[in-house]
């Protein structure tokens, strides 16, 4: 309130309804308005930042029993000499799967020549890193991102 308002109110009269007055009220409600907006499209994203890491987790926590599964049962279709050995085991783990699979993502088997991996295909919500691969040679190994072409077999879900 400035100084001849101030003067006014202090001899008893009504000074609300003054547009000044009315105009530093409405900028005020609007900056809160506005603040109040921010605050909640952060705490919404920061939300879906850990709903994405959390699914990551869990799914990158199953990938090293998904490989040595998967590497079992390759070289068990290997030894029985059939034509496709990558397809024939993960037409077999469809069937039968021993492992149970958080529902955070898509299951693969991923196969680029000679190389084959076990993969969950992730959909986050913000973005970022959509694949994440575990070497079935390897299955103790970090989990990184999939890079180069592959044919890649769905294990989970159909």
């Amino acid at each position: 309130m400035d100084e001849k308002l101030g003067n006014l109110a202090a001899r008893g009269y009504d000074v609300d309804n003054d547009p000044r007055e009315r105009a530093r009220q409405s900028r005020r409600r609007r900056l809160l308005q506005a603040l109040g907006a921010v605050v909640v499209l952060g705490l919404v994203l920061g939300g879906l930042a850990v709903l994405d890491e959390v699914d990551r987790r869990r799914a990158e926590a199953v990938l090293p029993d998904l490989a040595r599964e998967l590497a079992t049962r390759v070289d068990e279709a290997q030894a029985r000499d059939v034509d496709m050995p990558v397809a024939e085991a993960a037409d077999d783990f469809r069937d039968d799967p021993s492992l149970e699979l958080p529902g955070v993502g898509t299951y693969l088997l991923a196969s680029n020549g000679r190389k084959l991996a076990a993969c969950v295909d992730l959909d986050p919500w913000l973005g970022g890193q959509r694949y994440s691969c575990v070497p079935l040679a390897d299955p103790d190994a970090e989990p990184t991102s999939f890079e180069g072409g592959a044919t890649f077999y769905v294990l989970a879900p159909e």
